[in-house]
């Protein structure tokens, strides 16, 4: 994972929600410090990700996590259902 020169990495995190009964989705970003050790980073994701579902109310399933590196150039984005 890719971070900035201290450390830090932005997060979007976000819900689909369920529009076939008009729940909408979440979404969040989350900038936070992760190091350089990947063990840690990962902790890091999976914490956020699973903290997310529980405040959302959601599934953990239903929660998806992206840094801003893996979000990419747009693509990625649209795909993962951010741009709509």
């Amino acid at each position: 994972m890719k971070t900035d020169k201290l450390g830090f990495v932005t997060f979007e995190i976000w819900s689909d929600g369920d529009p076939s009964v008009g729940i909408n989705g979440d979404r969040a970003t989350v900038n936070t410090w992760v190091g350089d050790d990947e063990e840690y980073q990962e902790f890091i994701r999976d914490t956020l990700h699973s903290s997310f579902a529980v405040m959302w109310d959601w599934q953990e399933r239903h929660v998806h996590i992206m840094t801003e590196e893996e979000i990419g150039d747009g693509e990625e984005r649209i795909e993962e259902g951010l741009d709509g």
